[in-house]
């Protein structure tokens, strides 16, 4: 994991090596970004690779949604309640944990849940909890 700014819209964002994608470190959707950069590795790739990248597109998006549903419910159990970014992660199965950041920033765009930075022995991080309805 290293800081660095996003290649296309020149955001502050954290790469996570073994996902290679970069998030946003301000939690901003970042899947368009994420489209460009495929987009632009695309321009020089076969037929089957472009076909392969499309079908490795949809399997990432059936994990983020499958990822959503299961920190949706993990947020409910503990609803009212702050739960930190890794307590909630480590409850994600590790077959959906690689889907865990683009899952956590599409909740956060549509207001299903929030977060607060918090900071554990020097280091930042982020702790969630359910959105409640007024």
């Amino acid at each position: 994991m290293k800081n660095q700014l996003c290649p296309v819209c020149e955001k502050p964002s954290v790469y996570l090596s073994n996902l290679d994608r970069a998030f946003h470190v301000d939690g901003s959707e970042n899947m368009s970004c994420w489209a460009e950069v495929l987009r632009a590795a695309a321009e020089g790739a076969s037929r089957s690779q472009l076909r392969f990248d499309l079908l490795e597109f949809t399997k990432q998006i059936r994990g983020v949604e499958s990822c959503k549903r299961r920190i949706i419910t993990a947020l409910q159990e503990k609803e009212g309640e702050w739960v930190s970014g890794s307590v909630l992660r480590r409850r994600i199965s590790s077959k959906y944990r690689d889907h865990f950041y683009y899952a956590i920033n599409d909740l956060l765009k549509a207001d299903v849940i929030k977060f607060q930075p918090a900071e554990r022995n020097g280091l930042p991080g982020r702790r969630f909890k359910i959105q409640t309805l007024p």
